[in-house]
């Protein structure tokens, strides 16, 4: 998941269970960092960021976004649209590797009986509790009043575009469901588009509407006639540009964990 000129919206994660982007990107399984940091720095009690006290030196840091969900709050305020990573209501900034990520103290929900609860890494789908050693998103996951996670959107996986012409207005961040399609001959959840026109010059992402997320993942060498480059690229690992208009059949998004793909035939 990168940089982008999509209009983002995201989301709150609000299962424990999760069919994201999965790569764990130089963490362990839960999220934790691989490796010690050195000690000492200030945090600034202004950045989200700030975990506490520290020394005069200089401590590894890394960059995480924290998608607080459409009703989250940090320190009592909304959070802003971050287009270049497709998020809403969230918030950004650099934390000490290692150190505890802001919780129930910083982080509330404007629903009364949702609290928060814990942090979910969107690419590895495990819960995080200490700050990883590397750029992250995070989804905020809040609980009812019986500590049972808040569902707010089944999983489903589709298409957002930034905008597309439609009759004859341009309509922005215009999103495309795909419907559920049981599995794959691997054994991995697949979801249908029967038929859509590409317009060249559209940009748009696969986009997971449970997690509000988009993102890019590789289209498979089989699709568009066996040539798929001849159509699409992907721009700044994040997001699709249609090179030349096409029509596409039973288009397929598969996900799985590190093993994301989709598929798409030439109409």
């Amino acid at each position: 998941m990168k940089k982008s000129l999509l209009l983002s919206i995201i989301l709150p994660l609000a299962a424990v269970t999760l069919a994201g982007c999965v790569k764990y990107n130089g963490r362990n399984k839960d999220g934790s960092p691989k490796g010690e940091t050195t000690s000492g720095q200030t945090s600034n009690p202004s950045d989200p960021g700030s975990g506490g006290e520290g020394g005069g030196g200089t401590e590894a840091t890394a960059h995480l976004y924290l998608v607080l969900g459409p009703h989250g709050l940090f320190d009592e305020k909304a959070g802003a649209n971050i287009e270049g990573k497709f998020l809403e209501n969230a918030v950004e900034g650099d934390f000490v590797v290692g150190s505890a990520l802001p919780g129930k103290d910083r982080v509330s929900s404007s629903i009364d009986g949702a609290t928060f609860e814990y942090w979910i890494n969107r690419e590895t789908t495990e819960i995080v509790t200490s700050v990883p050693n590397s750029e992250a998103v995070l989804v905020a996951v809040y609980v009812d009043g019986n500590g049972d996670a808040i569902e707010s959107v089944v999983n489903i996986y589709g298409f957002l575009f930034d905008s597309r012409v439609i009759g004859d207005k341009t309509v922005q961040n215009v999103p495309y469901k795909g419907k559920s399609d049981g599995n794959d001959p691997s054994g991995r959840p697949q979801f249908k588009i029967e038929d859509m026109a590409f317009k060249a010059g559209e940009h748009f992402v696969l986009w997971d509407f449970g997690n509000n997320a988009g993102w890019a993942e590789p289209i498979e060498d089989s699709s568009l006639g066996g040539n798929p480059s001849e159509y699409l690229e992907i721009i700044d690992n994040s997001y699709y540009n249609v090179k030349k208009d096409f029509e596409a059949c039973d288009i397929y998004i598969k996900i799985a964990w590190n093993n994301n793909s989709i598929y798409m035939g030439l109409k």
